[in-house]
């Protein structure tokens, strides 16, 4: 790889490929995220039970039937619930989809890089571990959505990505389509407006 010895923003191309996309609401991404949190605690239950039909103890409850127990806990249990389960479902996932939880592929919405044309494994970790910062700092890392112009969390800012509408309506098309075409009529003319008087 070849280094640069003064700055260069190599992601300018990027980001202006990026103008106009329509972003996620606060909603749609929390239903998306709690949606996600049910999933990832169901696949935890059945990960624990299937942990312990093969390595736990066997015992009989109180009807004569085989009844299995094992338990997690100390810093095992922290490992498996705040590191393991989020990089394997969030981080995962998003890699291997190209930014959709099942949440996010249910309320219609998606994750894409500002920096790159494809997440990154270390991108999608990164933003996966994120979530447990934002849970630790009492809600603070997901309040930060309504304290950035485009709506990025904590989770955004360290991976580097955005959330924004993958289905939308016939209506909201045509909305954005009217609105992008404004937006080029109005950099027509204020480049107009910036051409010297004497030029035909």
């Amino acid at each position: 790889m070849k280094y640069n010895k003064h700055y260069h923003p190599h992601h300018i191309d990027r980001l202006l490929a990026l103008q106009g996309k329509p972003l996620a609401s606060f909603w749609r991404r929390a239903l998306a995220f709690f949606i996600d949190l049910c999933i990832c605690f169901f696949i935890f239950i059945i990960g624990i039970g299937i942990i312990a039909v093969v390595a736990g103890e066997k015992a009989k409850n109180s009807y004569g039937a085989p009844q299995y127990s094992y338990k997690v806990e100390g810093e095992l249990g922290n490992f498996l619930e705040e590191v393991l389960l989020p990089i394997f479902y969030f981080g995962l996932i998003v890699f291997f989809t190209q930014g959709k939880t099942i949440g996010k592929w249910i309320t219609g919405i998606r994750i894409i890089p500002i920096t790159h044309d494809r997440i990154s494994f270390i991108h999608s970790a990164e933003r996966a571990m994120a979530y447990a910062t934002s849970i630790l700092e009492f809600g603070f890392g997901f309040a930060q959505f309504f304290m950035n112009v485009n709506h990025r969390t904590l989770g955004d800012k360290v991976g580097e990505t955005i959330v924004i509408r993958d289905r939308l309506t016939k209506r909201e098309k045509k909305a954005l389509k009217e609105e992008d075409s404004v937006n080029i009529e109005g950099l027509i003319e204020a480049e107009a407006e910036l051409e010297p008087e004497g030029r035909s």
